[in-house]
């Protein structure tokens, strides 16, 4: 062998082991961002159903408030009614129209 083929056999088992010392260095990037990786897309999952059960909540609440302002309405009426007297009297028993009728005394 020649000092040139020596040079050159060096030169590349040198930039072989370089090559290797980056690699071992990129691996190590490449599992921490994989397990970065996982928490995020773990971290989107647990917010994506977060949201899901918020707009699930709102859709509850939303037919819990109309139920009440229909029950508002429905009551509101009724007492409006009373107040301007739209309700007619109802026609008394008889026996207690003769009952009340002989509790009066004419002056």
């Amino acid at each position: 062998m020649t000092k040139a083929t020596l040079i050159a056999l060096c030169a590349a088992l040198l930039a072989c082991l370089g090559l290797a010392g980056a690699l071992w260095w990129q691996s190590g990037t490449v599992d921490g961002l994989t397990v970065e990786n996982a928490r995020l897309s773990r971290s989107l999952t647990a917010l994506t159903e977060q949201a899901e059960q918020s707009a699930l909540a709102r859709e509850v609440e939303r037919a819990r408030a109309d139920r009440f302002a229909a029950r508002n309405a429905t009551l509101t009426e009724a007492v409006e009614q009373i107040l301007i007297g739209g309700i007619p009297d109802a026609m008394l028993d008889p026996d207690l129209a003769a009952l009340i009728n002989g509790l009066r005394t004419e002056d």
